[in-house]
């Protein structure tokens, strides 16, 4: 029957992995990563951005509130979030950020790494804090090779085979076509790149596999398969499948040079043998791309390194596949060269290059995706009081808690107004009432003068113009010295940008921000100018320096009129209507936009309706805000619209002080019908008194306002009618002075003056006065009664010149820094108040009389300096403009609400509230009050003030008629509910009768009467800010703690729910003082300020004690100059200024509180104003143990710093020796024996300074009671007044109260006035020795600070011998100074015409760069003013000794040593210009008894005199006084004794001198000298001075160099107090210098006294020829820039002789060759032997010639045949020319 036949089944397919083997036979699929390098910017920058800022500001304020930093993160190595990778969220790759705002990574597999373009450079290294994923093996450390990649993208080619019946199968072969190489379609690259050290081949696998078309389809189960376990390839299946290629790499040469042997590989045919470089196979199925990366190494042993082959120029790349193509269509092999990378493996580092490098997986993009960053680019030079952050400006002197410690370090504190705390990372205004000054210094590493500059980032248009134009290595800095730049304009700029506006979103930004990228090369003055325009400026050069000007509000500074005006016209023109745009469309970088362009458009209503639709495209540079963009915008609609007219005139002088950018006045009579300007005939000073005016006018006879009266008056140039009820504007142009520093109304000081007028105060007036042909003028009188302003309507005749002034600083000599000045007055002739400019127009702009007769403004757009006048166009200068351009915001925006207080209506007009109408108590209080100290019984008076709390807006105001059962009385209150959620800052401005108060009301503060409550204008309240005493914030609770100073009263008024809640304060009271004035205003959020309240008390109790002033601390007393690295009061501290300032801090132990009860909810402290306190000051003696010395030698008592921050400046004013004895023989007072002399004012000056007084009251004080007010305290010891101007002395300073107790427990005039020697009725006893830190007092009662005023160093000079011939030297090189490790390298030379010029240089670094800053060489050289000089001359002549130089009569070198004992010698004192110098007897001891001069000043050692005459000679000596063309690195100044032509040499030792040093030795004119004593001993003062440091050498004895190196971080002052070595120079010119000029001179004369002498000793020396000086017979030798002359006498017998002259190696010396050469040669012999007594000797010439044989000059003489006589004399003379033409 047979089995069952088994069934057949489907056959599964077959597919392989989709993977490629390894050599491992693992499969492995390809990964391939790029790496991208991207160059940001111009280093040094800040760095990509990182975290968040939240900004909080108020409208109108310079700068923010406060800014916090909020970091972002991303994931680490770690895998926890890590702050350092915050940056990746501003890089954008394709639009998406690298990292999102949660921290996660929108890209996987990448690697960035970021550098900031350091000086040094940066080696690119893969970022650590991230994953590394790229080559196998490669770490985080590993640095970044340069590669270049080649995109290539070519299909490789696998060899043609046979098909048909020759079709590889199974069992056949694949065979290549015939005649078909298997390389016909390789693939050949060359790479002409000779630096490569490796080489990376890309292949592609694109695809590679076999879709099988035979075998079974199907299979039957068997046994024998499942025991085998084996399967059958079928149909369908897909296989694996291999492809091999060859990769191979040859060098390549240019065929002009034919490549040497290499290691046995000879080339022939300039070509070398293919080598293979490796064999690659690809096995696996492959249907998504692979690429195969090979990688060739041109730097293994096995390859020959051809890099240094002539010819080399490359390498060649073949690729040749092996593997054939297939002949079908299911059989896919594909490749492709993707590319070749060209690998470099070089170290670079990019020097000022800051870098992005990214390291990215290719399969996240097609292709290399676009990038972007947000970064903070160029950092820059900042002011030292700017925080670029919070954008806030301080005091460039402010030291209150200065610290450096933040992320940018500046100087945190007062200086910036900003203070940093860490832990939030939040940046705040330090204190609202900081005073804004600079001082126009910027920004240095820890605020140390001597450090360097600091550099950061800030988007301060401003600061990066001034970058761009000082910076030497990308901007103008080469070219601009900073000191050409106008940066006190730049720094009023800047701060204008800075102020914080409405960006349209509803927040605030600055003004004007800059975000630019400058990417091409342009010219430099459009670079210049675009930048202006971000600001709204323009930059423009004149009379040297470069200025920056903005369109900006500004006061007009000058006024024209017909009379100051060339043929008084003005010409006027109109823009045109096409000119006037209505729509502006402005392009700009949208920043909530990825940066992605924007268009705004805006368009001014008005203009439209008047113009049409006319449109204007412009592009905000350096804009990203769509604020600052719709600003922009209107900027242009509204000048364009506003500012349409122009006006031409012609002016004198006048346009001179004029500035492009400047607003004017113009009154131009023949548009006004008024006709109201001209010049005055006069203005006469007067004094205030209260006088009414009169009704009509008065005759003149009558006029109480005549010349005599105390009113100021004014008689103009025409005869005028005024409304006799009506107020007129009086403004008048006087001259006044300008200043390069300071705040911005003294930069550029406007010169118009202005005064309110009645009309009934003008009347006619006749007389010797210019006027029409009337004859008649108009004399106006200004009434300073209360209705015109009360004593302030009266002109400044002090600040502006009007009558006459006094210039008390009239220029003498100095640089700006160190500028000696004098005082001059002027008066009479145009100082007399006549041709002054003046216009007059009513003073309500309503009045018909001003809209016909008012002055127009105009701003300069051009000067043009014509032939004696200048010519000026100008713009029509709108006001308005400024407020419609910030007024546009989005409507978004909601309209900020005002403050306001109960006062009823007058919450929105000025008005005066009093008792009659309201309860003034309710609204403003002050009332005398106590303050309690903790643990004190003792009490101290005080004010106490409480005020109403203001509504969030006037609409919440509500009025009530019953107050305390008074009908006639009404009362306000505040209706709101929700007042605890206000945010409203109370200012609280306090003044005193001594303060100069803001006048601005109808009636003066002063009239002001207690009943009365002033209301103030909120646009004043600019004018309160400087006298702010206390800011309060309404909040109900602070630091989770109830306000201690808010009041809260629940209750109901007129059935109404109302708040009564009020505010309270107090302020101790000021000594002597009992009248007070209060203003009050409230400031919301947002920064809308308002109405504020004045009111006055003049009950308060004068305080006794002044603060608390035996409870005063007073430590940190430092000074701002000090040079050294501690403040400890147990050092002496090096000063660098002659008026160094002093600073210290003030603090009272105790708490001084407003109640008694401490624990009282409205208990608070109160503080105590610095500036209020006083001090008592003293200069004293220096002490070596830290306790004030009993000698003192100045005493200031009553003094009050001028600042909050407490400082004192010892101005020349307190130590100049000659404005001391003006003040001791002026006003002020001889004390002795405890008592003023009795008759003093008796006394002549010469009296007074003989009289033998103990001390001198400069201040006039007469009884120890005056400690106050002007008769403040200023004494000085007559016993010490040789001491000054002081220079080491200890600076004390203690608190003082007023009656003259200080904190120390001692008494003002202590050891002073009221304690002479022996007879002293109150000494200083209460001086508490220092604590354990050495750092003060150990109650810190007082401060003593050990200060010395360093003179400038001496300068050292690092001098080497010469090689070249002759009395020459060389100084080292700037480079070779920095190796050594100098600060600078100083050269000198002085000239036959007369002088002595010395240069110094800054070392320099291998870089190039100085070793020094600008700031650091000040430490050496601080405050020169001249020079000092010693000297000794000499001549070049030199002999030779056994064949060595000597010289005959060279400078003595010397030293100088100053010491008291010396200076005060009688022959130094009195020894004149030039002393003989006392020699050295030998035998003694040359330390004791050195050769010296000027009496022990100068020692010249062992010097006997000169070896040329044996004289002893002089010793010179001279002063110079630097003036303003002199600099301490290069002067020149008159030398007259090297012109004299004897004299070729100087030894020279000279010191620096500074302004101390003038004080003491010279006239207060500072030029005329002072003389120690009489006739010919007559001697200028100068040359006894001390602490002058003079020039030494660093050549030591054996030749080394000494060094020199830096003492905590700074150069130390080396060359201090140390003797001066003295420094030889040779004359410089060209005749003399000549191998460094022109042409080279040398000389020589040999003198042979008795040849026959000469002729034995030669023989003596049997076959020697030559013969030397010492040689008997021989006379003289001497020779000039010779080092070596060689004599020989090579024939000696008696009949035949002759000379031989050498000087070896000749051509050599001299760097030159023969042609050039020229030797003149005279000699002669005399005939001694003579029969007649009485003839004279025979002369007969004797003939020489030179030759130049193998380099040296030889001079050979004719046979002397005729010198065989013994007694016969040879002269030989030569000179020698090399010319170097």
């Amino acid at each position: 029957m047979g089995k069952k036949k088994k069934q057949k089944q489907a056959r599964p397919v077959v597919t392989d992995v989709s993977a490629v083997k390894n050599s491992a036979g693992e499969y492995v699929v390809s990964r391939s990563f790029s790496e991208v390098v991207d160059l940001l910017s111009e280093g040094v920058v800040e760095g990509l951005v990182s975290g968040d800022y939240t900004y909080v500001g108020k409208e109108g304020q310079t700068g923010y509130e406060s800014v916090e930093f909020s970091p972002w993160s991303a994931t680490g190595t770690n895998g926890q979030s890590n702050t350092e990778l915050g940056f990746l969220q501003s890089i954008y790759w394709n639009q998406i950020p690298i990292v999102d705002k949660d921290g996660f990574y929108n890209f996987p597999s990448i690697n960035v790494q970021t550098t900031k373009g350091e000086p040094q450079g940066t080696i690119p290294e893969l970022n650590s804090d991230m994953a590394v994923y790229g080559s196998i093996g490669q770490s985080s450390s590993d640095v970044l090779d340069l590669s270049v990649n080649r995109p290539i993208g070519e299909r490789l080619y696998g060899p043609e085979i046979k098909s048909g019946e020759d079709s590889p199968t199974d069992t056949i072969s694949a065979q290549l076509k015939p005649g078909v190489k298997i390389d016909k379609y390789a693939k050949t690259y060359t790479i002409l790149n000779k630096e490569l050290k490796k080489i990376s081949v890309n292949v592609k696998v694109s695809a590679l596999f076999e879709n099988i078309q035979a075998g079974p389809k199907t299979y039957k189960k068997s046994s024998y398969l499942a025991k085998c376990n084996r399967a059958s390839t079928g149909f369908g299946d897909t296989k694996a499948r291999t492809i091999e290629y060859n990769i191979y790499y040859r060098p390549i040469f240019d065929s002009r040079f034919k490549p040497a042997d290499q290691s046995s590989r000879i080339v022939a045919d300039q070509t070398l043998t293919w080598e293979l470089a490796k064999k690659e196979t690809v096995t696996g199925k492959v249907d998504q791309p692979y690429i195969r990366s090979t990688e060739i190494d041109l730097t293994k042993d096995s390859t020959i390194d051809f890099s240094d082959n002539e010819g080399f120029e490359g390498w060649e790349i073949r690729i040749v596949r092996l593997t054939p193509e297939p002949l079908t269509s299911f059989y896919k092999a594909v490749t492709f060269v993707e590319g070749i990378v060209e690998i470099y493996g070089t170290k670079l580092r990019y020097p000022y290059s800051a870098m992005t490098y990214s390291q990215f997986d290719a399969r996240s993009f097609t292709r290399v995706p676009s990038r972007a960053y947000d970064a903070k680019l160029i950092k820059v030079k900042i002011p030292n009081n700017y925080n670029p952050i919070l954008k806030t400006y301080g005091n460039s002197n402010g030291t209150a808690n200065l610290s450096f410690d933040n992320p940018i370090g500046i100087g945190a504190g007062d200086r910036t107004n900003s203070t940093y705390n860490s832990t939030n990372k939040t940046w705040s205004k330090s204190n609202p009432l900081t005073s804004v000054e600079w001082d126009g210094g910027f920004a240095t590493v820890e605020g140390s003068a001597t450090a360097a500059p600091l550099k950061v980032w800030t988007d301060n248009p401003a600061w990066c113009f001034y970058d761009i134009m000082t910076n030497p290595r990308y901007g103008l800095g080469e070219f601009i010295d900073e000191t050409q730049i106008d940066k006190w304009s730049l720094y009023e700029i800047a701060k204008y940008c800075d102020e914080l506006v409405p960006d349209t979103y509803g927040s605030l930004e600055p003004r004007f921000a800059i975000n630019y990228l400058i990417t091409s090369r342009e010219e430099a003055f459009k670079v210049l100018n675009d930048l202006t325009s971000i600001f709204r400026g323009i930059a423009y050069y004149s009379n040297g320096s470069i200025f920056a000007t903005q369109d900006k509000y500004k006061l007009a500074s000058y006024q024209f009129n017909n009379s100051n005006v060339v043929e008084g016209d003005f010409t006027y023109s109109s823009s045109s209507k096409r000119a006037r745009h209505s729509v502006a469309i402005v392009r700009y970088n949208d920043k909530r936009n990825l940066f992605q362009p924007a268009i705004e458009y805006v368009e001014d209503e008005e203009s439209v309706r008047r113009y049409g639709i006319n449109e204007i495209e412009t592009t905000a540079l350096g804009c990203t805000s769509r604020g600052q963009a719709r600003r922009f915008a209107q900027w242009i609609l509204k000048s364009e619209a506003l500012e349409t007219e122009t006006v031409s005139f012609s002016v004198g002088g006048d346009g001179s002080y004029l500035r492009p950018g400047d607003v004017v006045q113009i009154y131009d009579n023949f548009r006004s019908p008024l006709k109201y300007s001209g010049r005055t005939n006069t203005v006469i000073k007067g004094s205030a008194a209260d006088v009414t005016s009169t009704n009509g006018v008065a005759s003149q006879q009558g006029n109480k306002y005549s010349n005599t009266s105390n009113f100021n008056t004014v008689v103009l140039d025409q005869p005028l009618n005024f409304t006799s009820n009506k107020s007129y504007k009086f403004s008048i142009l006087t001259p006044t002075y300008n200043t390069t520093a300071g705040e911005e109304d003294e930069i550029r000081r406007s010169q118009i003056q202005t005064a309110m007028f009645s009309g009934a105060d003008a009347m006619p007036i006749t007389g010797n006065f210019r006027s029409n042909e009337t004859g008649v003028c108009t004399q106006i009188t200004f009434n300073t009664g209360s209705l015109f302003g009360g004593t302030g309507n009266a002109f400044d005749f002090d600040n502006y010149v009007i009558t006459g002034y006094t210039n008390t600083g009239v220029w003498v000599r100095g640089s700006t820094e160190n500028m000696v000045t004098t005082e001059q007055s002027y008066s009479g002739g145009c100082f007399s108040g006549e041709n002054l400019i003046w216009s007059i127009e009513p003073s309500d702009k309503n009045d018909t009389e001003f809209i016909s007769g008012h002055y127009s403004n105009y701003k300069i757009i051009n000067i043009k300096e014509e032939e004696d006048v200048y010519a000026i166009s100008a713009l029509a200068y709108s006001v308005e403009k400024y407020d419609e351009i910030e007024s546009d915001v989005a409507s978004t925006i909601s309209t900020s609400q005002v403050p306001a207080f109960p006062t009823g209506n007058s919450a929105s007009s000025s008005s005066e509230l009093t008792t009659n109408t309201r309860e003034l108590g309710a609204l403003l209080n002050i009332t005398p009050g106590t303050a309690y100290l903790e643990g004190s019984t003792t009490d101290y008076h005080s004010i106490e003030i409480e005020f109403s709390i203001a509504a969030p807006a006037v609409s919440y105001i509500r009025e009530s008629s019953q107050l305390q059962g008074s009908p006639t009385k009404k009362t306000y209150f505040v209706d709101f509910e929700k007042q605890d959620e206000l945010n409203l800052d109370y200012k609280v401005a306090l003044f005193t009768e001594r303060t100069d108060i803001p006048n601005h009301t109808n009636d003066a503060p002063a009239n002001l009467s207690t009943q009365t409550i002033k209301i103030i204008n909120p646009e004043l309240y600019k004018d309160y800010i400087p006298f702010i005493a206390d800011s309060i914030n309404n909040e109900a609770e602070i630091f989770e703690k109830e306000n201690p100073k808010r009041k809260s009263v629940e209750g109901t008024v007129d059935g109404k729910r109302k708040s009564t809640a009020s505010m309270i304060t107090e302020f101790l009271t000021v000594p002597d003082v009992t009248t007070y004035y209060v203003a009050v205003f409230a400031l919301s959020e947002d920064g809308g300020c308002s109405y504020g309240m004045l009111r006055k008390c003049s009950t308060a109790v004068a305080s006794k004690t002044q603060s608390t002033t035996l409870n005063t601390s007073i430590t940190k007393l430092t000074s701002e100059g000090n040079l050294g690295i501690s403040n400890a009061s147990d050092v002496l501290n090096n000063l660098d200024a002659v008026e160094p300032g002093f600073s210290w801090e003030v603090s009272d132990k105790g708490t001084l509180n407003s109640l008694d009860d401490v624990n009282d909810r409205n208990n608070f402290e109160i503080s105590i104003p610095n500036r209020n306190r006083q001090y008592r000051i003293t200069l004293r003696k220096r002490s070596e143990n830290n306790t004030p010395s009993s000698t003192i030698y100045l005493e200031l008592t009553g003094y009050q710093s001028p600042s909050e921050n407490p400082n004192f400046v010892l101005t020349k004013f307190y130590n100049d020796p000659n404005n001391l004895k003006s003040l001791i023989t002026g006003n002020g007072y001889g004390w002795r024996n405890n008592q003023v002399i009795s008759n003093w004012t008796s006394l002549n000056s010469n009296q007074k300074l003989s009289e033998g007084a103990d001390w001198f009251s400069a201040s006039g004080v007469q009884t120890a009671t005056e400690t106050l007010g002007p008769n403040y305290g200023f004494n000085i010891n007559s016993g010490e007044m040789n001491e000054f101007p002081l220079r080491v002395f200890d600076i004390v300073v203690e608190a003082q109260d007023s009656e003259g107790l200080t904190s120390a427990g001692n008494e003002a005039y202590a050891n002073t006035l009221y304690g002479s020697p022996g007879e002293s009725q109150k000494t200083e006893t209460s001086f508490q020795s220092f604590g354990a830190d050495g750092h003060g007092p150990s109650d810190s009662s007082y401060d003593i600070f050990g200060a010395k005023i360093e003179s400038p160093s001496g300068v050292f000079f690092a001098q080497k011998p010469a090689t070249r011939i002759g009395l020459s030297y060389d100084f080292i090189t700037p480079t070779e100074a920095g190796e050594k490790g100098y600060p600078y390298v100083a050269s000198a030379a002085v000239f036959p015409n007369g002088y002595l010029q010395i240069n110094l240089q800054a070392a320099l670094k291998a870089d190039g760069t100085p070793t020094i800053t600008e700031d650091e060489s000040e430490i050496f050289f601080n405050n020169t003013a001249g020079i000092i000089y010693y000297y000794t001359t000499g001549d070049n002549r030199i002999d030779y000794k056994n064949g060595e130089a000597l010289a005959l009569n060279q400078a003595p070198t010397f030293k100088i040593n100053p010491s008291e004992a010396n200076l005060d010698h009688e022959d130094n004192k009195e020894g004149g210009m030039i002393d003989p110098i006392t020699k050295y007897v030998a035998g003694q001891n040359v330390d004791e008894f050195p050769a010296k001069a000027f009496g022990g000043l100068i020692t010249l050692g062992n010097y006997a005199g000169n070896f040329a005459d044996g004289l002893a000679g002089n010793v010179h000596r001279g002063y110079y006084l630097f003036g303003e063309d002199d600099s301490v690195d290069s002067f020149e100044i008159p030398f007259p004794n090297i012109a004299q032509s004897l004299v070729e040499n100087i030894n020279l030792v000279f010191g620096y001198i500074d302004d101390l040093h003038i004080l003491s030795a010279f006239e207060e004119d500072g030029e005329t000298p002072l003389f120690n004593g009489t006739d010919q001993g007559k001697t200028p003062k100068i040359y006894t001075q001390k602490h002058i440091n003079y020039s030494n050498s660093v050549l030591e004895e054996d030749g080394s160099f000494t060094s020199l190196t830096k003492e905590g971080g700074v150069y130390s002052n080396r060359f201090v107090d140390k003797p001066g070595n003295s420094l030889f120079l040779n004359e410089s010119s060209i005749t003399s210098a000549g191998d460094s000029a022109l042409a080279f001179r040398a000389w020589g004369e040999v003198k042979i006294s008795n040849f026959k002498n000469l002729r034995d000793s030669v023989k003596k020396q049997g076959k020697a020829k030559e013969f030397f000086r010492t040689n008997n017979g021989v006379e003289k030798v001497v020779t000039k820039n010779i080092p070596n002359l060689l004599m020989f006498l090579p024939n000696h017998n008696n009949e035949h002789a002759y000379f031989e002259l050498k000087i070896e190696d000749f051509l050599k010396s001299i760097g030159s060759d023969e042609s050039k050469v020229s030797v003149m040669i005279s000699a002669h012999t005399y005939d001694k032997n003579i029969t007649s007594l009485t003839a004279s000797p025979v002369q007969k010439n004797l003939s020489f010639k030179y030759v130049i044989e193998e380099g040296s000059l030889i001079m050979k003489s004719e046979n002397i045949h005729h010198v065989k006589y013994a007694g016969n004399e040879i002269s030989i003379t030569f000179g020698i020319l090399v010319t170097n033409e």
